[in-house]
């Protein structure tokens, strides 16, 4: 595609014409002349006797398409993405076994971590597990598909029980603690109150902040009375109803000192939303730089001009004018 880098030169295509007529009128000088027709002599045709004008029209248009300077060339668009370094800080103590999730409350956050991990292209993702202690699952990295795996491998079996929120903050921490990512994001979720660990939630959350880090937090379960699996003497597994109470002041006190939010997420589908909440709250900026490369094409308007320039000391030689 031809471009033009300084197209107000070609104004002057448009003003060639309207000087040429003004220029004819203002000559209207006459030579008297013989008439040569007795002796076979034709006089020139009108164009040719006005050929050398056009010909320094043409090479004056010529010369204003070159001060145009034509290029030719391309655009080119290369878009820079900034991400998000996210850590998934999940509970897996026993009380995730509750029933009032399909088929129960961990199983139903690990789908739904996983379909988080998918949203976030271009981000880092790492996970942290924690029930009585804490566990690094997987750093923070751009394979996403490691990511779903360690969350899809996730079982109550890999710590003992409890639920230890401070040690889980500290371990995502630690893995956000040396990067260099403008925006740092912890997702806590829990289902219970902070009975293990050595480090409390809100002196973890301080320490969260110091590192620039923002956490979302996510009480996870219903209100009241659940069912809850429970084997008798014989092996058999029945559910009961039990009550795990999840300190919604605390954790919205963790979310609020590092500049984050509080969720409660009392159904499947409502932790759905919450996670997609984020997803539009933290979204990866993109910036979009602009490459423009093209070639001076000058040489298309001065050949035809040289070459138009020559037929003009050429062109008495060509066609003879009688007048």
């Amino acid at each position: 595609m031809i471009h033009f880098n300084n197209p107000f030169y070609l104004i002057g295509l448009v003003l060639l014409p309207l000087f040429y007529f003004l220029n004819k009128k203002r000559i209207s000088g006459s030579i008297l002349y013989s008439d040569t027709s007795w002796v076979g002599i034709k006089p020139a045709s009108e164009f040719y006797a006005k050929l050398g004008d056009y010909l320094i029209l043409a090479i004056m248009a010529f010369l204003f398409v070159g001060l145009a300077r034509p290029q030719k060339g391309y655009e080119t668009e290369i878009i820079h993405k900034q991400g998000i370094d996210i850590i998934l800080v999940m509970d897996i103590s026993g009380s995730m076994r509750a029933a009032d999730f399909t088929p129960d409350r961990l199983e139903a956050a690990k789908k739904l971590a996983a379909e988080f991990v998918d949203m976030r292209s271009g981000d880092r993702i790492g996970l942290v597990v924690y029930a009585r202690e804490g566990l690094i699952q997987a750093p923070l990295t751009l394979d996403h598909e490691l990511v779903k795996e360690q969350i899809k491998s996730l079982d109550f079996d890999l710590l003992p029980d409890g639920t230890a929120i401070g040690m889980g903050i500290t371990y995502g921490t630690f893995l956000l603690s040396n990067s260099t990512s403008k925006t740092k994001i912890m997702v806590l979720l829990t289902d219970g109150r902070n009975n293990a660990g050595n480090i409390d939630p809100e002196t973890a959350a301080k320490n969260a902040l110091d590192a620039g880090i923002k956490i979302y937090a996510i009480g996870v379960g219903r209100r009241g009375e659940v069912p809850f699996p429970a084997q008798n003497a014989f092996g058999i597994t029945r559910y009961v109803n039990a009550n795990f109470e999840i300190n919604d002041e605390a954790l919205t006190r963790i979310a609020d000192q590092t500049g984050g939010e509080y969720f409660r997420a009392t159904s499947g589908e409502a932790l759905k939303d919450i996670y997609e909440r984020i997803d539009k709250m933290e979204k990866t900026t993109f910036k979009v730089e602009k490459i423009s490369k093209y070639k001076e094409r000058l040489h298309l308007a001065l050949i035809p001009a040289l070459i138009l320039f020559v037929i003009i000391f050429i062109e008495p030689v060509i066609v003879r004018r009688i007048p």
